[in-house]
């Protein structure tokens, strides 16, 4: 095929592209000779040169673009190291449990916000940190980072680093059980607390970790409804539900019921047995509870500490005392 079919004349014969004909038998097609052409090469290396940044027509003859390309490649070592920084800060804030923004209603409004003032702070000692912020109104749109979409953004992508690897933990150790309770938050919907125990091996050595996978709402409190949750919850966090081997739960009859508890549940969802444990800490406190209401000695004794307690808090006397 001549060098020119592809760029002037043409090409008509498509049936024999991918072959030579019945008597050619072992020959290679037009289409295997024109990749490996001396045209297709060149025209190969031309497409590579337009598109490389720095290498075609439009940033040639423009000399602002070739001056804004040095200045994106000189900027973007700085810009990864400014958004480190930023992470690290979010990161420790979200160790610590700290609350990344104030209260819109603060005559400050945001930038009274943890996350803004440790920024600022770490910026005092850290001149590529100051130097970004300093410099925000010079760059296309004002990128700082520092908003509050930016700061969710920061902790989404904590977030899914943090459920990756508890995932691949789990994943690793086979095995693992599964643990639920629920509460009710501040605008009083029921959360579904599931977390995960399972076995880690590091370097010979063995660690149970517990592990939180997922707080979410849940509006059927009744043993099938509790079940269906923890499912979908697993399902959706990339747990097999193959792997669970244990159920541990507190005594309340919709977790614990032989019949319609949500431990029942699960094993009729799973058509296979897993051991139901209820939760050590809530029956030690039952116990407790039904041993102290046994007893009137026990009773008055907390009777005379509950009296005693507000008498010396009631005064700051005999608080002192």
């Amino acid at each position: 095929m001549a060098d020119n079919a592809w760029s002037s004349v043409g090409v008509r014969s498509w049936h024999k592209m991918t072959s030579c004909g019945s008597n050619s038998k072992g020959k290679t097609g037009k289409l295997a000779k024109h990749f490996s052409s001396k045209a297709h090469k060149s025209a190969l290396a031309d497409f590579y040169a337009f598109s490389h940044d720095s290498s075609s027509v439009d940033m040639l003859l423009n000399k602002e673009k070739r001056v804004n390309a040095i200045q994106e490649k000189d900027d973007r070592p700085v810009n990864e190291g400014v958004a480190g920084i930023l992470l690290d800060v979010a990161k420790t804030l979200a160790r610590q449990g700290l609350a990344f923004r104030g209260s819109s209603t603060h005559e400050l409004g945001e930038n009274n916000g943890n996350f803004y003032q440790t920024v600022q702070l770490v910026s005092r000692y850290c001149p590529i940190l100051k130097k970004w912020l300093s410099e925000a109104r010079l760059r296309p749109y004002h990128v700082t980072y520092m908003s509050a979409q930016s700061q969710n953004e920061m902790i989404s992508i904590l977030g899914s680093c943090v459920r990756s690897k508890i995932q691949q933990e789990v994943q690793d150790s086979k095995l693992f059980s599964v643990m639920v309770d629920t509460t009710p938050d501040t605008p009083r919907k029921d959360r579904l607390t599931v977390a995960v125990r399972y076995v880690k091996e590091d370097s010979s050595t063995y660690a149970v970790k517990e592990r939180l996978r997922e707080i979410r709402e849940t509006t059927d409190k009744t043993g099938i409804g509790q079940a269906n949750d923890i499912i979908q919850s697993l399902d959706e966090n990339g747990l097999a539900t193959s792997n669970i081997v244990f159920q541990p739960y507190d005594n309340a009859s919709t977790m614990s019921g032989l019949h319609h508890g949500t431990q029942a549940e699960m094993e009729r969802k799973l058509q296979r047995k897993v051991p139901y444990i209820a939760c050590q800490g809530h029956r030690t406190n039952t116990v407790v509870e039904h041993a102290c209401e046994s007893s009137s000695v026990i009773q008055e004794l907390f009777n005379i500490l509950q009296e005693l307690y507000v008498f010396f808090s009631g005064s700051t006397k005999r608080h002192a005392v």
